[in-house]
């Protein structure tokens, strides 16, 4: 629990409500039964990776980053945007955790996007495309679910902003960026310099 209160201090605004509540459940009353620093990183890895996302880039990448997008999100495209040379290269994986929190057509954009029936280009084409294309109602029906579960955690980890990613640093310890990174936050989270 301490390394759990110590990571909780240093992710400026990006408070792991849900990993208290996970540790909180499986402790016992005596201190030393609290899971590990490794444990409860593993929990909170567990809980991204079972959420729902579109994979953008190779399986085979070193570095996988969950970040919250929002179809609706400037921000989350430009961040998309930034990182096509390290997803290009094989280096980085994105899981776009697809959340409706923006505007009220939000939900049904990613519910649409995680339904399709290939979501990777579906979420680049809506990107990339000023016009908004027709929303598959059946696929958002189907697919709603997962996106309000999404919202849930995305709420549970306290962040309030898309982009908000998640990854295991180089010393396989927890990072979080709220945002658009900036400067050497880009570096730092994709793993090392822009390709070439």
């Amino acid at each position: 629990m301490k390394y759990l209160k110590q990571w909780i201090r240093r992710r400026s605004g990006l408070v792991l409500l849900m990993v208290v509540m996970v540790c909180l459940a499986t402790a016992q009353a005596d201190d030393s039964d609290q899971p590990s620093r490794e444990a409860q990183t593993q929990q909170l890895m567990s809980a991204l990776e079972g959420s729902h996302w579109v994979q953008d880039g190779s399986e085979n990448a070193d570095r996988v980053i969950y970040t919250f997008t929002d179809a609706n999100c400037p921000y989350c495209e430009r961040f998309r945007e930034a990182a096509e040379p390290w997803i290009e290269a094989g280096e980085v994986q994105l899981r776009h955790i697809m959340v409706g929190i923006i505007r009220d057509d939000s939900p049904a954009k990613a519910a649409h996007i995680l339904g399709s029936d290939d979501p990777t280009r579906e979420l680049l084409r809506h990107q990339s495309d000023e016009q908004d294309s027709e929303l598959d109602q059946s696929a958002i029906s189907e697919t709603g679910p997962q996106v309000q579960r999404n919202n849930q955690l995305m709420r549970g980890l306290g962040a309030s902003a898309t982009p908000t990613s998640i990854y295991l640093d180089d010393s396989g310890d927890l990072s979080a960026v709220q945002g658009m990174p900036q400067g050497r936050q880009m570096q730092a989270l994709m793993g090392g310099p822009r390709p070439d």
